[in-house]
């Protein structure tokens, strides 16, 4: 049966290819007709969550968020100098960094894609590439509309987020520009998708809501990643360095969406 399985899906990808929408289209079915394998081939230990107990660590992380980020807040408007204040807002954006790359997305690890997807709930429900990027920076306490900043083209959303936005060409010239810059958590536009990339010195990480079967919110090593080698250019920007960004965390400020 296994083999059967296989030998289907290396058809497939080979009659249909898993980047074209028909391709897409037909694995999508396949997966659906057998859903409850695929679920666990997107994610092993899905069948044992607790999917109640989840969510309320998950609240109580988000929770233990806000109190940092008060806590950053008191501290920024009792500085004493802009200095101080500097030395502040950059501490909060690595706090920023790590509580997402730490805490927020990998609850999101496995929750589904679907191209229509906007679930609020990790892993519950579906959700589109976009809305993963929205909805975990909205997670984190940062004042956004959620939807209409999913549904702007993924070039936008890298310019309401971030500063030093540059477009690239080209995969290589995207990973070589990466290698010279410094660590941080970046916001990566392509053709027809977005995500984030996490730099911690040679370690590259992409992390997105992935169209590409099995089709479920993942961290990949971007250097190899089918999807982030997709892409004929892209609009990449770092998110929690921007004093800007971190600035409307703190204060509690609307983010406005750039065009």
């Amino acid at each position: 049966m296994k083999k059967r399985i296989f030998l289907l899906l290396t058809f497939l990808f080979i009659g249909t290819g898993v980047g074209t929408s028909t391709g897409r289209k037909y694995l999508w079915h396949f997966a659906y007709k057998t859903q409850t394998s695929f679920k666990r081939l997107a994610d092993p230990a899905q069948d044992s969550v607790d999917f109640a107990d989840l969510q309320i660590r998950y609240r109580s992380l988000r929770d233990s968020v806000e109190r940092q980020r008060q806590g950053f807040y008191k501290k920024y408007l009792t500085a004493s100098s802009e200095q101080k204040r500097k030395s502040i807002l950059c501490e909060a954006g690595k706090y920023m960094n790590n509580a997402l790359l730490d805490g927020i997305y990998p609850y999101w690890y496995g929750t589904t894609w679907d191209f229509n997807g906007i679930t609020e709930t990790p892993r519950q429900g579906q959700i589109a590439c976009g809305y993963f990027v929205s909805t975990t920076v909205k997670h984190i306490g940062v004042k956004v509309n959620r939807y209409k900043l999913a549904q702007q083209y993924s070039h936008t959303i890298v310019k309401s987020l971030c500063k030093e936005v540059k477009v690239l060409a080209g995969f290589e010239t995207m990973m070589n520009t990466l290698s010279r810059l410094p660590d941080d958590l970046y916001v990566v536009g392509l053709d027809n998708h977005v995500g984030m990339i996490s730099k911690k010195g040679d370690d590259i990480q992409f992390i997105h809501s992935s169209f590409v079967f099995p089709s479920y919110v993942q961290s990949e090593d971007a250097s190899s990643s089918p999807v982030l080698a997709s892409s004929t250019v892209y609009v990449l920007g770092n998110m929690t360095s921007n004093e800007q960004l971190i600035r409307s965390w703190l204060m509690g400020e609307t983010v406005k969406i750039v065009p």
